[in-house]
């Protein structure tokens, strides 16, 4: 079973979503479009973390242990709480200010809407 992502993105996020189609085009200007399978919206959210490194060490930890394609549950605040698979292919952190152990981390990374066979 999929394991639960647990940390509170910064209230600021941005989310997208998107539909896969299939298109065939006619040469009389004719177009057919129809959905591509049982799934065809899909989201991606763009998220921030900010806290101490211990804090952004355990996201990092948790989305290496991932590797980019196994899911996790996840519920964006705009499904209410309603679990939701994702997956996340990377990310980047920053130390705002200096200092491992002491210093101010942040962290942004995206993830991906994916959804069980």
């Amino acid at each position: 079973m999929p394991q639960v992502f647990e940390w509170a993105p910064l209230i600021e996020f941005a989310g997208s979503s998107s539909f896969r189609t299939l298109s065939a085009q006619f040469g009389d200007g004719y177009a057919q479009e129809v959905g591509d399978g049982i799934n065809t919206k899909s989201d991606s959210y763009s998220l921030q973390f900010k806290g101490d490194y211990i804090k952004i060490k355990a996201i990092m930890d948790f989305i290496d242990e991932h590797k980019g394609y196994v899911p996790f549950y996840w519920s964006p605040n705009d499904y209410g709480d309603e679990m939701l698979l994702w997956v996340c292919a990377g990310y980047s952190k920053n130390n705002i200010t200096h200092g491992k152990d002491a210093g101010l981390w942040s962290l942004s990374c995206t993830f991906n809407q994916r959804f069980n066979p």
